[in-house]
């Protein structure tokens, strides 16, 4: 069978695009447009655009293109089938557009499902992925930026025909099947010890408060700008963004082998900004069966897929530190 690789939209269709919604928002057309490839990878193809409008105006975007055909095979194996929807990120970006928290601004969206066009325009930052950043102070205030993302959006509720992810743990339980499933040995035995006190875990967390998450707030999907004072930090990489118990994210924020020392400076951070107050018992509690939900996904993951290089992490370990905290082991 041969493959055919998806083709890239022309230079002219983007400009058209874009020429279209600057018309609509600033009565002021495109005059010139220049792409080359974005620095960085994500699972979906990037490029940096150079916009040049009518009035002289110069933007700086990056362009997302957002069809499940481009998306790279690696990433088709790294997530659930059910997770792959091409309108999701562009429904965040609506959505955020309004909240005003520092995200990358939403220029021009199209979604076309006639021609399978899913493309997103959003501003170019000025920034490092937060993996580069050494300050603990600067990964505590992304600790608070998330804190403010899940105070704006408390509450909010996914409509039925939202693209966004449901994360109400009704898929928690198949999750750990499949992960118990792909594995044998020790690793099987860890996974089948923490399925015996798994599902008092999951109706917990179904308990929590529900706000828009991130989905997938790890350190390369956050930038930060320090051209800017306060830093700015701006979270990029929606394409996994729900509805959910928001401590889903500050689980993804803390993973690693941080000290504890470091871990519990940031989830403080987070706990002063979100609740007012330091993090008590409970709150850790959760914090940690957010933690065990995390890495269960990861290990429910087909064996066929490999992380990219310097993205490996031990889900088992983190697994099972969480799940023996949680006294489930």
């Amino acid at each position: 069978m041969t493959v055919v690789p998806v083709q890239a939209p022309s230079s002219e269709e983007l400009g058209r695009v874009l020429d279209a919604e600057m018309r609509r928002r600033w009565r002021v057309g495109v005059r010139s447009l220049a792409r080359r490839p974005h620095p960085y990878r994500t699972s979906f193809p990037l490029e940096d655009l150079d916009v040049v409008l009518e009035d002289g105006r110069r933007l700086q975007l990056v362009f997302k293109d957002l069809r499940f055909e481009g998306l790279e095979d690696g990433a088709k194996l790294a997530k659930a089938s059910w997770v792959h929807d091409s309108f999701r990120e562009i429904e965040a970006y609506r959505l955020l557009a309004e909240a005003d928290l520092g995200t990358p601004k939403l220029y021009a969206s199209l979604a076309d499902p006639k021609t399978g066009r899913y493309w997103l325009f959003i501003e170019r930052i000025d920034g490092v992925p937060l993996w580069q950043v050494g300050e603990r102070q600067v990964w505590e205030a992304a600790a608070v930026w998330l804190a403010g993302l899940h105070r704006r959006f408390l509450g909010v509720v996914r409509a039925p025909s939202s693209s966004l992810c449901a994360y109400d743990m009704g898929r928690s339980m198949p999750a750990l099947r499949r992960a118990i499933q792909h594995a044998s040995g020790r690793a099987r035995h860890i996974l089948e010890r923490i399925g015996a006190g798994y599902e008092n875990v999951v109706h917990r967390l179904q308990c929590l408060p529900h706000t828009l998450v991130h989905g997938d707030f790890y350190a390369s999907n956050i930038l930060v700008d320090r051209s800017r004072t306060p830093t700015r930090i701006a979270a990029a990489d929606w394409e996994m963004a729900g509805i959910g118990p928001g401590l889903l994210d500050l689980a993804s924020l803390v993973s690693g082998t941080w000290s504890a020392t470091d871990r519990s400076a940031m989830v403080t951070a987070y706990a002063n900004a979100a609740i007012g107050g330091p993090p008590k018992s409970q709150f850790l509690a959760d914090l940690e069966g957010c933690m065990l939900h995390n890495a269960i996904q990861f290990l429910e993951v087909s064996p066929a897929w490999a992380p990219p290089p310097g993205q490996t992490h031990d889900w088992l370990a983190e697994a099972y530190s969480a799940a023996a905290e949680l006294g489930i082991l």
